[in-house]
């Protein structure tokens, strides 16, 4: 599952500033600027923003720092943490490719579940997957789509060792007890 943005993935001090340039365009480009400089202002309208912003920013942000954002709400905390983070700024190169990376195991668990449910988030599918589907048409769909999504971003050799499950709550809880290493 790959965006259509070529943007390399921020990885540390090396690409910051050109980095921070690119998205913050990229995102202007997109109408959701304002919702991370001024935070959203408690709409529906942005807070679907707010959400696609902050899957953009992670989906742009190596795995490596997204492991230290696991409590960030917001796609203006999050931009607000990286530019802090990131405050001694030098230029590096722009390369290509932004994928959402599979799941390989332990070893990026966190950053990939955190990417996963920001993109979740982002198309409103995320409550099913937490909550669990009730018993509508309107959840069972959304909850398949969540299940297809999780499942295209788990490496194949995984699926070997998994068992079989029902709902994309099942399979989200299941990789995050095996994977999470908090043993939930």
């Amino acid at each position: 599952m790959a965006l259509h943005l070529q943007v390399e993935k921020l990885r540390g001090l090396d690409n910051y500033k050109a980095w921070s340039m690119t998205v913050r365009s990229y995102l202007e480009t997109e109408d959701l600027w304002a919702v991370v400089e001024h935070g959203p202002d408690g709409s529906e309208e942005d807070g679907h923003k707010d959400r696609r912003a902050k899957f953009i920013i992670l989906c742009l942000t190596d795995t490596k720092i997204c492991q230290f954002m696991a409590i960030i709400r917001t796609s203006r905390d999050l931009w607000g943490y990286l530019k802090k983070q990131h405050s001694m700024i030098r230029y590096s190169k722009m390369t290509l490719v932004l994928t959402v990376e599979k799941l390989m195991g332990s070893e990026n668990y966190k950053g990939w579940s955190m990417t996963l449910e920001a993109y979740l988030e982002m198309e409103e599918i995320w409550e099913v997957v937490e909550k669990g589907p009730d018993s509508s048409d309107e959840d069972f769909h959304r909850d398949r789509r969540a299940k297809f999504i999780i499942c295209c971003l788990v490496e194949t050799k995984l699926f070997k060792i998994m068992p079989n499950l029902r709902t994309s709550n099942d399979v989200w809880f299941y990789l995050k007890a095996k994977y999470s290493g908090e043993g939930n």
